[in-house]
């Protein structure tokens, strides 16, 4: 693994600073910069500046992609994980329509979630079961979120782990990230 290339407060800054001008192109490309180079493929944090770059290029499949990438490779702690299911369960209940595919994400998240955000999943899954019960669709929008598999050789091409935040912690970008999924 390479040393990060600058502090973590530069990337968050970078992020932020792209998510609040709406810019979806420097929003992924900051978030890129921060897995690659800043030891942000190990948190959430530049998952979730993804997600939100994908839905502001209106493109929500990419979004899930995104979330999947982070659950199948980088991201193996319960409550992040939760996080991240939570996300996606959203991304599929609400911009895709499928609540039926959602309840999955959606109840996954429920049982770990961390605790500020558990009311908020709580609430989400038994919404989007009442919405999957009177859903008419039959196929899925997107297949199921994977299982983590781990980096493998992967994790010699991005910069180590700088973060110490406990496991469930809220992401720091979590408020402007919140008003791209409105």
């Amino acid at each position: 693994m390479r040393e990060p290339e600058a502090p973590q407060e530069t990337f968050v800054r970078a992020v932020i600073d792209a998510l609040e001008a709406q810019d979806w192109y420097e929003a992924y490309a900051s978030a890129k910069w921060w897995i690659g180079a800043g030891g942000g493929a190990w948190i959430v944090d530049p998952w979730l500046v993804y997600v939100a770059s994908s839905l502001l290029h209106g493109q929500p499949r990419q979004a899930t992609h995104s979330t999947d990438l982070a659950l199948k490779v980088w991201i193996p702690q319960p409550a992040n994980r939760a996080i991240l299911r939570w996300v996606r369960g959203d991304v599929i209940r609400r911009r895709l329509n499928d609540p039926k595919t959602a309840l999955a994400d959606v109840s996954a998240a429920a049982e770990a979630a961390p605790a500020w955000l558990i009311q908020r999943a709580l609430v989400d899954r038994d919404a989007c079961a009442v919405e999957a019960d009177a859903s008419r669709k039959k196929k899925p929008s997107v297949g199921p979120a994977p299982d983590y598999q781990g980096p493998g050789s992967t994790a010699n091409t991005v910069a180590r782990p700088v973060s110490t935040r406990p496991d469930g912690a809220q992401p720091y970008v979590w408020d402007v990230f919140m008003s791209c999924m409105a």
